[in-house]
């Protein structure tokens, strides 16, 4: 539970109970050691079996609105970044379809992110949330203060700033950019950690954190 205040009452936020679907190996190694795996979207393009396997994942296409046109651009996030995939459901047909024969509980979502960030080197800042299923991986947003001469590179100049344009896409595609699933995973209900750092991620990682049990419980 986060509490945060509001002039001068209190509004609480209920964060949801997850499910981490995972071999039984792998979930008592945790709960003894407080190993656990990061993955990557370069590791999930990489999967073969439909369930894991995502070859669009970070990929979006942006469509900001405003001064009277329309700015598109089609974007490739996460990068740098470690994402953990966890499901509001708690199933075994889930189970089974992840090739999974067990899971645990995160209790405290927040909590928990928090904990395996103190133990991520390089570590930047971190987003957690409920994945948005559609046909197509499309972001729209209304630019109410846009102004498109403001792209230029400088009041002489016909050129786009490059960070300028880069500025732009990250106020049209915020945090959804990493939350953008095809709705044919709709089933998994996933909820997603995503812990951005200043290094490029191809690969898993494998970190210790024993602190982040104690946002967990055991099921299987």
């Amino acid at each position: 539970m986060i509490t945060i205040p509001v002039v001068v009452r209190n509004w609480s936020i209920k964060t949801p109970e997850v499910y981490r679907y995972l071999d039984q190996i792998y979930i008592d190694d945790f709960f003894n050691t407080g190993k656990i795996r990061l993955g990557t979207f370069a590791q999930f393009k990489k999967y073969p079996d439909e369930q894991r396997g995502d070859n669009t994942e970070g990929k979006n296409v942006l469509f900001g609105f405003g001064d009277g046109k329309t700015i598109v651009a089609l974007t490739q996030h996460g990068v740098n970044s470690f994402i953990l995939c966890t499901s509001t459901e708690e199933n075994k047909e889930l189970m089974n379809k992840f090739n999974a024969n067990g899971y645990f509980k995160i209790k405290d979502s927040t909590g928990f992110g928090a904990a395996i960030s103190n133990r991520i080197p390089g570590f930047i800042d971190g987003v957690e949330g409920f994945c948005k299923y559609s046909e197509q991986r499309n972001i729209q947003r209304q630019l109410p203060d846009f102004n498109f001469d403001d792209l230029k590179a400088g009041p002489e100049s016909n050129q786009i700033g490059i960070d300028k344009l880069f500025a732009l896409t990250a106020q049209i595609g915020r945090e959804d950019v990493f939350f953008n699933k095809h709705i044919s995973f709709i089933h998994q209900n996933e909820y997603r950690f995503v812990w951005n750092v200043s290094h490029p991620t191809d690969e898993a990682v494998i970190i210790e954190c024993p602190e982040a049990v104690n946002f967990c419980e055991k099921v299987t």
